[in-house]
């Protein structure tokens, strides 16, 4: 990766944990918002750039990052605090392991990206890629939380991590 990539990539992540860590709305028609700017990016970049497939052994290394991807973005939304305020409005808020696991998968792909390199493995390993890995896991985050959220506004429970079976808690309450 470029230093301006590095550069852009912690600005992205920094500006991610800060908006997983406050308490928004849940789900909804824009949960995906995030998801597509991580994948626009990374298509612009392979656009300008261009990209080297996979060689051999590369693939395993392509598929591992995208399959541990989606994992973690299923263990991020079933972690995600999803509750239902007193008004009625569904809210959701990151906790420090959504955090971590976010920072995780990234440092986990540029390892990975690391380890080609040194081993001789053309793994098709770029920027564009750990954005789009990134995507896809953000995606898979917001759709767990947003189904969460459905099921949640027809009971009404509140701040659960991982279960759906709280009471709402008063606004001092909240998270």
């Amino acid at each position: 990766m470029q230093p301006i990539q590095l550069v852009l990539l912690l600005g992205m992540v920094v500006y991610a944990i800060v908006r997983q860590t406050r308490i928004s709305t849940a789900g909804g028609p824009a949960r995906f918002k995030l998801a597509f700017i991580y994948a626009g990016i990374g298509v612009a970049s392979l656009l300008v750039g261009g990209w080297s497939p996979p060689e051999g052994l590369g693939w395993l290394f392509l598929l591992g990052g995208i399959v541990l991807s989606a994992v973690v973005g299923v263990l991020r939304g079933r972690l995600t605090k999803v509750w239902v305020a007193d008004d009625g409005q569904l809210l959701r808020q990151g906790t420090w392991l959504t955090v971590s696991l976010f920072v995780a998968v990234i440092a986990v792909k540029v390892a990975l990206g690391v380890i080609a390199g040194f081993a001789g493995i053309a793994d098709g390993s770029s920027f564009a890629e750990v954005l789009v890995i990134v995507a896809i896991m953000i995606a898979v985050q917001a759709e767990i939380v947003h189904r969460r959220a459905r099921r949640l506004s027809a009971t009404r429970p509140s701040p659960s991590v991982g279960t759906d079976m709280a009471l709402a808690p008063s606004a001092a309450a909240r998270p």
